[in-house]
């Protein structure tokens, strides 16, 4: 609850915290970002003095472990997030407990972010009139489609060992919550973007991305 402080794990190191490591995680997994939009910054007008150009080259050249080093950071860090819950069942409802929410965190983090690229995608030609990859983006919702089935398949699978299904149906609002997020959120748009004559259609492929989105979140 005090995210100002999140310099305080480099100053002081305490390697037994869950919160720790997630810390770290976001931390240098933000630095890369930077570093890997940094040649897009530094494209303006106002960069334009041999300094900031050797910089520009020096990271574009750097391009590809960047890349790498952001993928295997943001492993980390996006089942790190699912540990925090994993430490305090008592806090978290049966439903969405589960000794595997480390990767059920990873498989949803894989799905958001190819279903935001496609949302981001219409928004920028919407907003900037930008080329629109058509194709791009439905390879990217048939993944998401995969991947969306593949979690539901894990959390539903795990439901069912741990004999917690049937509150899903006993009325609850918390059965009201979960029925909607995984009826609404997870199954409805998995079979849209798995259904090439909707998944090739714009209105077809951006209603399931939002909707999965939504779900993920």
């Amino acid at each position: 609850g005090l995210p100002w402080h999140i310099y305080m794990p480099i100053i002081n190191w305490q390697h037994h915290s869950v919160m720790f490591e997630i810390a770290w995680c976001v931390l240098l997994y933000f630095s890369v970002l930077i570093l890997e939009f940094g040649p897009v910054i530094l494209e303006h007008p106002w960069f334009g003095k041999p300094v900031f150009q050797k910089l520009y080259h020096f990271l574009k050249a750097a391009t590809i472990p960047l890349v790498i080093l952001g993928i295997v950071l943001s492993t980390l860090h996006q089942s790190s997030l699912g540990s925090l819950f994993l430490i305090m069942p008592h806090r978290v409802h049966p439903l969405w407990y589960s000794a595997w929410i480390p990767v059920m965190f990873f498989l949803t983090a894989i799905a958001a972010g190819m279903l935001a690229l496609i949302v981001e995608g219409f928004i920028a030609k919407s907003l900037f009139g930008r080329g629109f990859h058509g194709e791009l983006y439905q390879r990217l919702g048939k993944m998401a489609g995969i991947v969306l089935l593949l979690y539901l398949g894990l959390r539903l699978g795990d439901l069912t060992l741990r004999g917690v299904l049937p509150q899903a149906i006993d009325g609850s609002w918390q059965s009201i919550l979960f029925l909607g997020e995984i009826v609404l959120g997870g199954l409805t748009p998995a079979i849209l973007l798995l259904t090439p004559e909707i998944r090739s259609k714009p209105a077809g492929l951006l209603s399931a991305a939002l909707l999965g989105a939504g779900g993920v979140v």
